[in-house]
């Protein structure tokens, strides 16, 4: 892309093209297709509303499409009347990159001036909708412009732009309230599909083809993006961890002082290589009793003493609770957390690392009377792996968890102290159970049964003997 400079139709070039330049360090954009749009004439530009309020995405949108002058600059149709219209800054804002009125009237004006327009023709729905899922039925005004204009219509998407606010709270039917109220640094993949030809006529039928056209279009663009950024994040998660940055010292303090809290103590023989770790779920809303055993295994002789780090990563799903707590997710990759995908559970065995893996996942999260109790049943994929991999199967018991995070449920939903009690934390690894390397038999259910079985009966036994243990204690 050529050296970029403000655009001149924005009122306030200088002021804009430094928040834009700010913009692209933040959200660290890539760019896809937009060599295939028109130089020499307007386009309406059609994408998703973005779930937010602030709308900066769509700034950096338009410096990348328009900032170096080779491209019509548009004018982004906005309902008038809205908060952020009314908040001080967020008007100037508005005002000054040159958004119009979302009327057919507006945009007809912009494309005679030789101005191209953004339409997000599902608005609101979308704003407050479901992230990255288009809501345009009924809505074809678009294609009515684009026919009347004679202008090719450019599907567009932003990959990451629902990611920015991870929690909404509704304030009444018309407002919302963003958590956190600045976005977060998520990346974002800007893609532009080919454009499309206006209408043939403005008759209903000719809008409405164009209108779905560009529908299908759009959302093939956005799932593309999706499916990038979450092969993205699976690499992430298995880059080498930079243990030596600031941020590491205040993870290494707040698990130490758990590790403290709870009176840790590691029982068995931790294995140096590859191996799979098979465990109970944890307790409370971030299984902390997990991440503490974790760090005992993983980190702690590393980040104390400077010894070398056992390259452990505990699997993981994505959870409701990340959209409640920001950073989160980054949080999650920093310790190498791994999503729970044969790929990155593959990657990280044949990488020379272990893994530790909750078969029993949500059925085990919840709190009952007999916490401690396996639910593995028709969860084989540690065995599968074990087989594809050789690595050998290590049953690992952690108690204390529903002791430190008493809660109850409700239903299907759980509550968990969200104060940890000083209840001692027994970590206790088993003997491993060594696997033959054959992929060729992952698939058969004649092998891999009985693996399963013999890690989930090992593995119960190891909790039982540590339950017995401490009550004797």
């Amino acid at each position: 892309m050529p050296a970029q400079r403000p655009h001149p139709e924005w009122r306030r070039p200088e002021a804009l093209a430094a928040l834009a330049r700010a913009l692209r360090i933040w959200f660290r954009p890539t760019v896809h297709g937009l060599d295939g749009v028109p130089r020499d004439r307007p386009v309406v530009y059609v994408g998703k509303h973005p779930r937010g309020w602030l709308y900066l995405e769509t700034i950096l949108l338009g410096w990348l499409a328009f900032g170096d002058g080779s491209r019509p600059p548009f004018r982004t149709l906005e309902a008038r009347g809205t908060l952020p219209q009314r908040t001080p800054g967020l008007r100037w804002l508005r005002r000054n990159v040159g958004a119009v009125e979302a009327t057919s009237a507006a945009a007809r004006a912009a494309l005679a001036n030789g101005e191209s327009v953004l339409v997000f023709p599902g608005g609101a729905r979308e704003a407050r909708g479901p992230p990255d899922r288009l809501r345009w039925r009924g809505r074809m005004g678009f294609a009515r412009i684009a026919a009347e204009a004679r202008a090719s219509i450019v599907p567009f998407a932003i990959g990451g732009a629902d990611r920015q606010h991870p929690l909404r709270l509704a304030l009444g039917r018309r407002h919302s309230l963003w958590l956190p109220p600045l976005p977060l640094p998520v990346r974002m993949d800007f893609r532009f599909g080919a454009p499309i030809p206006p209408p043939a006529s403005g008759d209903r039928e000719a809008v409405a083809a164009a209108a779905e056209r560009a529908e299908r279009e759009a959302r093939a663009l956005l799932a593309g993006a999706t499916a990038d950024r979450e092969a993205r994040a699976s690499e992430v998660g298995l880059e080498p961890l930079r243990t030596g940055r600031l941020r590491y010292r205040v993870y290494g303090a707040l698990a130490e002082a758990l590790f403290r809290w709870h009176r840790t103590r590691v029982l068995g023989v931790v294995p140096s290589g590859p191996c799979i770790y098979v465990a109970l779920h944890g307790a409370g809303y971030l299984v902390t009793d997990l991440v503490v055993a974790g760090y005992a295994l993983c980190w702690r002789d590393h980040l104390r003493r400077g010894g070398a780090r056992v390259p452990l990563r505990i699997v993981a799903a994505r959870s409701r609770i990340e959209r409640a707590l920001p950073g989160l997710p980054l949080v999650k990759r920093d310790l190498g957390l791994v999503d729970p995908s044969e790929a990155s559970c593959l990657a990280a065995l044949q990488g020379g690392e272990q893994l530790l893996v909750t078969p029993g996942g949500g059925r085990e999260a919840q709190p009952r009377r007999d916490f401690y109790k396996l639910r593995w049943r028709g969860r084989q994929g540690f065995a599968r792996l074990a087989l594809r991999t050789g690595a050998p199967i290590v049953p690992l018991a952690v108690v204390g968890g529903a002791e430190s995070y008493p809660g109850f449920r409700a239903g299907r939903l759980s509550f968990w102290s969200p104060l940890p009690l000083p209840a001692r934390l027994d970590v206790a690894v088993g003997e491993p159970i060594p696997v033959e390397p054959r992929p060729e038999a992952a698939r058969d259910p004649a092998v891999v049964a009985p693996l399963h079985a013999l890690a989930l009966e090992r593995t119960q036994a190891l909790y039982d003997a540590l339950l017995s243990r401490r009550r004797g204690a």
